[in-house]
């Protein structure tokens, strides 16, 4: 797959970039988590799965959001003309366990994005990479796939 749009944009200079945020897993949050989501998640050394989610996650004043309420495109993924973001799937790996105490450094980083034309009509496929550190040690490696495409039916209406 190309790097290089259907109009002719080539994406080659996003892959590589990353961006770094830090975050605390504080006693709050877990219990928030845990309060929201179900009072029985499975755990790890005490913190529910999962919680890493809500993790160092991308702030941005509302000017900056697309309708999706995400970053809008060019903030920290590259600057697609597909509207419209759907999960594609993604790779968890735990190295750690996560605790309440620790602080949580998040380290983004693009490891590709390509185009193909799909029964649909054109695709974006954005590739990150999340690895997030405890004390400089990875605890999870985790990557995310995210498809772009164009507006249809309903979504597609102002």
């Amino acid at each position: 797959m190309s790097t290089v749009s259907p109009e002719g944009i080539s994406f080659a200079d996003w892959i590589g970039r990353s961006y770094v945020r830090d975050d605390a897993l504080t006693p709050r949050l877990a219990a928030e988590f845990e309060a929201t989501f179900a009072p029985n998640l499975a755990r790890l050394s005490g913190v529910p799965l999962g919680l890493f989610w809500t993790l160092a996650p991308d702030i941005e004043p509302a000017a900056n959001l697309g309708g999706d309420s995400h970053p809008k495109l060019g903030l920290y993924l590259p600057p697609l003309a597909f509207p419209r973001r759907m999960w594609a799937g993604g790779e968890l790996k735990f190295e750690k366990a996560f605790a309440v105490g620790d602080t949580v450094t998040k380290t983004s980083t693009i490891e590709s994005v390509s185009f193909k034309t799909g029964a649909t009509g054109p695709l974006a496929f954005v590739s990150v990479r999340h690895v997030y550190a405890i004390a400089g040690q990875c605890a999870l490696d985790e990557r995310q796939d995210i498809v772009y495409r164009s507006p249809t039916g309903e979504a597609a209406k102002p």
